[in-house]
């Protein structure tokens, strides 16, 4: 979308372009992923949903459950393959025993992607074959633990949208009334509307996603629109705690008051600042 051109957009145009899911790294690997004639039964199940897929990370789409457990587990491989000792570290997995995660992840499906397109030699046998033991994998893990068949492989009911608090959110009580969530998303790591996960773990819940969606009509203020998926307020008890979120899930936003009388007419409540 934003390719197509780069004058005359709207601000509608605007705003869905954050709403955007399409996998780039589905349309860098697809001649190759689309090429495997595998002879696995399970495998040629998965191959024949990625052939009618559309490249779109929705959260109803089992293709895209397909493609993101496969690149995952290609990812795993790969680093497996040139770093045995230390595979874990090169997807993400600890930071010198600090902290629990680090940065390499980040890179992953880009140097796959690459590595997918030139299949260079000294990391398989044949990535053919590997690719195909993988794609058996990914349609047997589905089927063993989603269900057995294609409709209940929802890639945004699989890997789900969890807004955990930063102090309770994993504490066995206060975590249910301070977190929001799981709910259904789309995306990936890769797409514009954020949804990121580590390889190691492709259907953990997200946390990774664009909590504030603007779009900002410079001709004229007033037209502008905003969103903010945790709400105006980070207290749980204040009516304005994720106040927002269900606009946000919808990829629905609300027309920012930005004159004067207009903030006067929408102001619910009032903090005045006296300087002493």
């Amino acid at each position: 979308m934003l390719a197509a051109r780069d004058t005359g957009w709207t601000l509608a145009e605007c705003a869905a372009i954050q709403l955007d899911v399409k996998s780039l790294p589905w349309v860098e690997v697809k001649e190759a992923v689309l090429a495997l004639t595998p002879t696995d039964e399970y495998a040629r199940d998965g191959l024949a949903l990625l052939r009618e897929w559309d490249g779109q990370v929705d959260t109803e789409s089992s293709a895209a459950a397909v493609f993101e457990l496969f690149v995952a587990e290609m990812c795993v491989r790969v680093a497996k393959a040139k770093a045995p000792n230390s595979w874990d570290v090169a997807l993400g997995e600890g930071a010198l025993g600090i902290l629990p995660y680090n940065l390499f992840s980040d890179r992953r499906v880009s140097h796959l992607t690459r590595l997918l397109r030139e299949q260079p030699s000294g990391w398989f046998a044949s990535w053919a074959k590997e690719m195909e033991t993988v794609l058996t994998g990914v349609v047997r893990q589905l089927r063993r633990e989603a269900g057995p068949s294609a409709k209940f492989w929802a890639w945004g009911h699989l890997r789900r949208l969890l807004l955990e608090h930063p102090l309770f959110g994993k504490h066995r009580w206060l975590g249910p009334a301070f977190n929001r969530g799981p709910f259904p998303w789309g995306g990936d790591g890769n797409t514009v509307s954020q949804a990121g996960a580590r390889p190691a773990e492709p259907t953990a819940f997200t946390h990774n996603m664009a909590n504030l969606r603007t779009a900002f009509d410079l001709a004229d203020l007033s037209k502008s629109t905003f969103v903010l998926c945790g709400g105006q307020s980070g207290n749980p008890l204040s009516p304005h705690h994720a106040d927002q979120l269900p606009l946000w899930l919808q990829g629905e936003s609300f027309t920012l008051a930005w004159e004067q009388a207009d903030v006067i007419r929408a102001a619910v409540d009032t903090l005045r600042l006296l300087p002493q």
